[in-house]
């Protein structure tokens, strides 16, 4: 069968590959025999605005037989505890490294295609009042070694544009207040 629906407000969704919750749903739906496609979705999450558009098709029989393909943006997403908890396991881990504050601007790609592996894309723009309270534990050293070894860095009023793009991230354009000191940096990349 074929069907075109509406979602009228107050609908509501929660991707399995992501347990977020978005409320307050509206948008539209193609279904089709081998594929949905999803496009103008608009919702809430707390205070954040969460926009989205996506296809999914199914490529054969059997489970895990689909490839999808997500395009959403959050705007004011709160580093909050059910974010946290939603993410994948390595995420969650970056999360307790840089124990985020505040909030963000985020653009997500995702492409997800059996015997392929996953594409994720995205774009992190932090909003005003954004800290970062990076800690982590440091290396045992020779002459050294007792003491403590959990090292805690104070990063306020974080700014720029930090993209990760399948395990690397890119910084650009970044400003923080260390311990009342402005730190700038104009290019930076890690690997996950």
């Amino acid at each position: 069968f074929s069907a075109d629906l509406d979602i009228n407000p107050g609908g509501e969704i929660t991707w399995d590959g992501l347990k977020y919750p978005v409320n307050n749903l509206t948008g539209h739906l193609e279904l089709r025999p081998t594929s949905w496609t999803f496009t103008n979705m608009k919702g809430k999450h707390g205070q954040a605005t969460i926009n989205g558009e996506g296809r999914v098709d199914r490529l054969g029989p059997g489970p895990d037989q689909f490839k999808t393909v997500l395009h959403l943006n959050a705007e004011n997403l709160l580093f909050e505890d059910q974010l946290r908890d939603a993410l994948p396991s390595a995420w969650s881990m970056s999360w307790a490294t840089l124990n985020p504050t505040g909030s963000s601007d985020v653009d997500v790609q995702i492409a997800i295609e059996p015997k392929k592996p996953p594409h994720y894309h995205l774009e992190v723009t932090p909003r005003p009042l954004t800290n970062l309270r990076l800690r982590f534990e440091r290396a045992t050293i020779e002459d050294d070694p007792g003491g403590n070894r959990i090292i805690e860095m104070p990063m306020e009023g974080v700014s720029g544009r930090f993209v990760y793009d399948d395990g690397k991230v890119t910084m650009t354009d970044g400003a923080f207040l260390f311990r009342n000191a402005p730190v700038r940096f104009g290019w930076g990349e890690v690997q996950v």
